[in-house]
C-alpha cells in the first residue's frame, strides 16, 4: 500500500522505497537475459507486458498499465521540466537564465 502511495518521481518517495525495499544483484545469462528476481517478480504479479525504464543508475521495473498511468498523470510535460529547472537551477527550458 505504501508503495502505491509514494510517487517515484520525487526524490524523497524514492529514498524512502529503497530504504523499505530490497534491491537484487542480478547476472545476464549466456542469452544476454536478466531473470526478474521472485521479490520483484511479485510486485508486478502476472504481468505479460512490462517496461524497464533506465533512471541513470538504476533500471526500474513497471507494469505496463501502472507505468501508462503515471505518465499519463504528467499533463505538460514542458511546464513540470520549466518549473522544476526554474526551482533547481534559475532556468526555463529554453534555458535562459531568469
Amino acid at each position: 500500500m505504501l508503495q502505491r502511495m509514494l510517487k517515484p518521481y520525487n526524490s524523497h518517495d524514492r529514498q524512502i522505497l529503497r530504504q523499505l525495499t530490497h534491491a537484487n544483484l542480478v547476472e545476464m545469462d549466456s542469452n544476454d537475459r536478466l531473470l526478474i528476481p521472485p521479490e520483484q517478480k511479485s510486485l508486478i504479479g502476472d504481468a505479460k507486458e512490462i517496461v524497464l525504464q533506465s533512471t541513470g543508475k538504476c533500471i526500474e521495473i513497471w507494469e505496463r498499465t501502472a507505468y501508462d498511468k503515471m505518465n499519463n498523470e504528467i499533463t505538460d510535460f514542458a511546464s513540470v521540466v520549466d518549473q522544476r529547472l526554474g526551482e533547481l537551477y534559475g532556468l526555463s527550458s529554453a534555458g535562459d537564465a531568469q
